[in-house]
């Protein structure tokens, strides 16, 4: 059980160090579509920063399931980055149009077990 909990925190850590660095790239990239409160409306960052949301997310899932190898990890994981997105991306509604904020919790869960998965696979 320990070994599983460690998997969730050290995703959850990759996931948001990864989600760090991401909205750093995307500012410098984006430094006149991102205001100082951080609202974007335009399509370009917003893509982007989806596109490089849906990476971390692979990875988190990868790096939780080469923690550990066996159980349910993943899944706590998807579940965790889920409800934090919920919560955080219901308090940024205002910042970005809708279908950003619902493809951005809609891709959690599925892609952090895709990237638990694919180590998975990559194992046997």
């Amino acid at each position: 059980m320990g070994k599983s909990i460690a998997a969730v925190v050290v995703g959850f850590v990759a996931w948001s160090v990864l989600h760090f660095g991401n909205m750093t790239l995307v500012r410098a990239i984006f430094p006149d579509a991102i205001a100082e409160d951080g609202s974007c409306f335009e399509t370009a960052p917003l893509l982007v920063t989806l596109a490089i949301t849906f990476l971390q997310s692979v990875v988190a899932g990868a790096v939780c399931r080469l923690v550990a190898t066996k159980g349910k990890a993943p899944l706590a994981l998807a579940i965790l980055l889920t409800l934090v997105g919920i919560g955080v991306e219901g308090s940024m509604w205002h910042l970005a149009p809708a279908w950003y904020h619902i493809g951005f919790i809609v891709m959690l869960a599925p892609l952090t077990l895709l990237g638990a998965a694919f180590v998975s696979k990559k194992a046997a």
